[in-house]
Parts: C-alpha cells; sequence; structure tokens
C-alpha cells in the first residue's frame, strides 16, 4: 500500500513539473511574439511615417493626391521618380522587419510583466503604545 502511495505521489509531483515546464515554454514563446510584435509595428511606423512625411512636405513635386489627369509632364516625370524612391524605402523596411524575426528566433526572450513589490516596516509609534508616557 505504501508503494502505490509514492508512486502515484510521484506520478502527481511530475505532473505538476511537466505543467511548470510546459507553462514556462508558452511564457517564453507568448514573450518573443509580444516582443516580435512590438518591434515589428516601430520598425513599420518609422519607415511609413517618414514616407508620409515626404509626401506631405514634398508631394506637391509630383501631384501628390491629386489625379494623374491633373499633373503635368514634370510632376508625372517626379511621380515616377517618387514612386521608384517610395518602393525602395518599402522593399528596405521590409527586408529589416524580416531580418528583426530572424534575429529574434536566435534569443529566448522573457518578458518580466509588470511587477510591483511591497516593502512591509514597523512603524513606531503608530498606536500610541511605544511613546513614553511623562510622569504626572
Amino acid at each position: 500500500m505504501d508503494e502505490s502511495l509514492r508512486d502515484k505521489l510521484e506520478r502527481v509531483q511530475a505532473g505538476r513539473q511537466d505543467e511548470q515546464s510546459r507553462r514556462e515554454v508558452r511564457h517564453r514563446q507568448d514573450s518573443t511574439n509580444q516582443l516580435r510584435s512590438v518591434f515589428r509595428k516601430k520598425l513599420t511606423t518609422s519607415f511609413i511615417g517618414a514616407i508620409a512625411r515626404f509626401e506631405h512636405h514634398f508631394g506637391y513635386l509630383w501631384g501628390h493626391q491629386q489625379p494623374i489627369a491633373r499633373c503635368s509632364p514634370e510632376q508625372l516625370k517626379s511621380r515616377e521618380v517618387w514612386n521608384d524612391c517610395r518602393n525602395e524605402v518599402l522593399d528596405i523596411g521590409n527586408n529589416q522587419l524580416r531580418g528583426v524575426d530572424a534575429e529574434l528566433n536566435q534569443y529566448g526572450v522573457v518578458w518580466n510583466r509588470y511587477q510591483t513589490q511591497f516593502r512591509i516596516t514597523e512603524e513606531s509609534g503608530s498606536n500610541g503604545d511605544d511613546q513614553e508616557q511623562e510622569g504626572v
């Protein structure tokens, strides 16, 4: 009887360790995916934002946001140059995104989560017991 109880206890403990191990693996995978998502979003915002700034400030040169029929011949030439440049920037940015994905696969990432640590200290004199009473 003792032997079967010991076996059951060992199986339960092994099951708990397996579950803990599975949780740790899942946490590492989730941490890597979360970091990958944050990196992708920030990197994408960087190169798309740069393109948007150029279009905002220099778009008049190629008739940005106006129909092609209303563009001058110079604007049409500039638009072609801009589209080539824009595509190159997007290609480079997307290559960098793929590079970030490949790089993250080389690391073990663990998110430390948001942690709050409370310190417990004793206050002296808070309830009046610690104070000396003056003689009357």
